[in-house]
């Protein structure tokens, strides 16, 4: 786990102590829309994620080239991405201090790291040259859906102990 340092958590603990952290801090309904779309982002990412990496695996849509289902499947992943980054960061303004501490948010955030740069690179990658079906395609894709699930994981950890 990275460590935060001395100079990091002052800059964390200044942002918590923001006036917008604070409003933030004292809106429950603010809060609540933000965490509603968090999670919509969220299932977006999910679904189209789960989607992407079962038909890698052969079990959805497995007569249709990747290439095909990718399309429309990472159309939901960059709105699901942008929804969740843009509430994540509202969300996180008011508990920063804390959060960064935290080592299911540390987890969380490593997680998602690892899981868009795997998708981006490696799995957009093969899912481009393969057509149908490829162990090597079906191994990508069960390491995809383990990232997106260990950023679930994590994140609901996050939000129930934190």
């Amino acid at each position: 786990m990275p460590t935060t340092t001395m100079q990091e958590l002052s800059f964390f603990e200044w942002l918590a102590r923001t006036d917008f952290a604070l409003y933030l801090r004292q809106s429950p309904y603010l809060i609540g829309f933000l965490s509603s779309i968090h999670l919509l982002g969220l299932t977006l990412i999910g679904g189209s994620g789960l989607v992407s990496c079962l038909r890698g695996v052969g079990v959805l849509l497995p007569e249709q080239p990747l290439a095909e289902v990718l399309r429309p499947v990472e159309k939901g992943i960059v709105l699901g991405f942008s929804l969740t980054l843009g509430s994540g960061l509202l969300l996180f303004t008011p508990r920063a201090a804390s959060a960064v501490q935290d080592p299911a948010f540390q987890i969380k955030m490593s997680f998602v790291l690892a899981a868009a740069v795997f998708h981006l690179t490696h799995y957009h990658y093969l899912a481009r040259r393969i057509r149908l079906r490829s162990p090597l395609l079906a191994l990508a894709a069960v390491v995809g859906l383990v990232l997106w699930l260990g950023v679930a994981f994590a994140g609901f950890a996050f939000a129930v102990f934190n």
